[in-house]
């Protein structure tokens, strides 16, 4: 993440993401990461970026607005302070934990404000909810979704690939793996995006509610669950989803 101090009006600082292939070392500008979004309002903190002095001292919080250059979107990141610093111990009371991560540490909230269109401008780029594509050898084409919000994102029904949605990440069949990359290379020449570009567009592979066995060993009832979902990028599947394309889901879910 490369961060400095904002010169746009309304914003503190600005962020660009770069993305390290990580099979041949290729400089990817083309997205955002969510996930590392959350570090950039306590890093510019910590580091100087953002003066200490305009915190309330009567506030245990701090909300920073941040630009993204990759997207150039807004972003507001909420998280803990203590004596003028960033507050993520793990012994914070507001330290939490996330499925596919070890440990804890205090909450950090990210608002995405306007997260349609980060790349092509459009919610839907291809301009259908669903679009056709056939994989190799196969005359039977596979039903996807192209979204982008926040990040572009391609959606596919894991039963379409004859695998079930509760595949833990080191399960994916090497087939699988490979069906995937085609839809994704598809689904980005659908968008107008470069198909060689591994950061983009995300896939995920999506099911109904079911119960599963998560990564830590815990048994997930199918009661508690709304929608299951693994998500991949740069053909490795994610231990826990990443924030960009959970909330694309999000906002996918929301659509009739």
């Amino acid at each position: 993440m490369l961060v400095s101090r904002s010169q746009r009006p309304g914003i503190d600082v600005e962020y660009t993401f770069v993305q390290v292939g990580i099979k041949d070392g290729a400089i990817d500008l083309s997205g955002n990461c969510g996930n590392l979004s959350g570090a950039v309002g306590p890093y510019a903190l910590a580091s100087g970026l953002y003066d200490q002095r305009r915190i309330d001292p009567e506030s245990s919080s701090l909300t920073m607005s941040l630009w993204n250059t990759n997207t150039n979107k807004k972003i507001n990141a909420t998280f803990p302070v203590k004596d003028g610093q960033p507050w993520l111990s793990d012994s914070s009371d507001q330290a939490i934990s996330v499925d596919g991560i070890s440990g804890r540490a205090s909450r950090i909230t990210v608002d995405y404000l306007e997260p349609g269109g980060a790349r092509t401008g459009k919610l839907f780029p291809t301009g259908n909810k669903f679009d056709p594509v056939a994989l190799p050898g196969s005359d039977e084409p596979i039903r996807i979704t192209c979204l982008d919000c926040t990040n572009p994102t391609v959606y596919v029904q894991a039963s379409s690939l004859h695998v079930p949605s509760t595949l833990l990440p080191d399960a994916f069949p090497s087939t699988t793996l490979q069906q995937l990359e085609h839809l994704r290379m598809s689904g980005a020449r659908l968008m107008g995006l470069d198909p060689t570009a591994q950061s983009q567009p995300k896939i995920a592979i999506v099911g109904p509610p079911t119960g599963y066995t998560m990564i830590s060993g815990e048994e997930m009832e199918a009661s508690s669950v709304d929608l299951v979902i693994r998500a991949l990028s740069m053909q490795q599947p994610h231990r826990a989803v990443p924030m960009t394309v959970a909330m694309a889901t999000a906002v996918a879910a929301r659509v009739p």
